[in-house]
């Protein structure tokens, strides 16, 4: 006959530990004056810039420069983390090799360490820590999903107080970074599985200054003017296009159309 209690308690034994839920990518560098006040005067709208896109960025001369356009997770002196938000609407989900969840925990630092884990902060940066009329790129992604995957071997049953998790705190946004159980660290970046993504870029400045607002740019480079985008187009097409010529013409959909005059 087999002995089942025995069976059950076989080692080494290999888990799965993952962290899913709500997450992203976040990095924050600093900004000199000279550089945002460039920014200001040409009014350079942060959130294109840092898309790159076809627009010819090259009237920004090189040290006013934050990153090379499209780059703007170069820009990352303060700070850089990818990973599932710290907060209990995330979670650590522990499988046996069968897929069974034998444990799991919200993702906010004091629930973590009310289940025995401990948690570590290893970047931190507030903009409230820092004197006033200091500038700060902040740029982000939100995603949902699995952020983290990885396996490891156990030769004793789990035990949530060997589990070491580490963060970042980027101006109050905490993600998730690396996963050590009994000091052996965890390979499971590699597994990311998210949809739903959100991205932000923008100026923040410490203190009551408040930031400028930027304006869309052509592919020249250059802004755009009141002849190029007729008033209120943004809303409303019909409302601004009543020629003529369009009439006759009785396009099928509302939007934009290029019309040449016959000579």
């Amino acid at each position: 006959m087999t002995d089942k209690s025995k069976k059950l308690n076989d080692y080494p034994k290999t888990i799965r530990i993952s962290l899913h839920g709500y997450g992203g990518e976040c990095y924050m560098g600093n900004v000199s004056r000279e550089t945002y006040e460039f920014f200001k005067q040409h009014e350079i709208l942060v959130e294109q810039y840092a898309g790159g896109g076809d627009t010819n960025w090259s009237f920004i001369p090189e040290k006013y420069q934050l990153f090379a356009p499209g780059c703007p997770y170069d820009c990352d002196g303060l700070g850089h983390e990818n990973g599932a938000t710290m907060d209990d609407e995330s979670f650590i989900t522990v499988e046996d090799e069968n897929g069974n969840e034998i444990w799991q925990s919200g993702l906010h630092p004091n629930t973590l360490k009310k289940n025995g884990v401990n948690v570590k902060i290893h970047d931190e940066f507030n903009l409230q820590d820092v004197s006033n009329g200091t500038i700060i790129f902040w740029g982000g992604h939100g995603e949902k999903g699995t952020f983290f995957n990885g396996e490891i071997t156990l030769n004793s049953p789990f035990d949530p107080k060997k589990l070491h998790i580490s963060c970042s705190n980027l101006d109050g946004w905490l993600l998730s970074g690396g996963i050590q159980y009994y000091g052996e660290e965890v390979d499971g970046f590699d597994r990311y599985d998210t949809s739903g993504k959100w991205g932000e870029h923008k100026f923040l400045i410490a203190g009551d200054e408040e930031v400028y607002e930027g304006k869309e740019r052509d592919e020249e480079g250059d802004l755009y003017s009141k002849t190029d985008i007729p008033s209120g187009y943004q809303n409303s097409p019909q409302d601004w296009e009543k020629s003529k010529m369009i009439f006759n013409a009785n396009p099928l959909r509302v939007g934009w159309y290029s019309m040449q005059l016959e000579p």
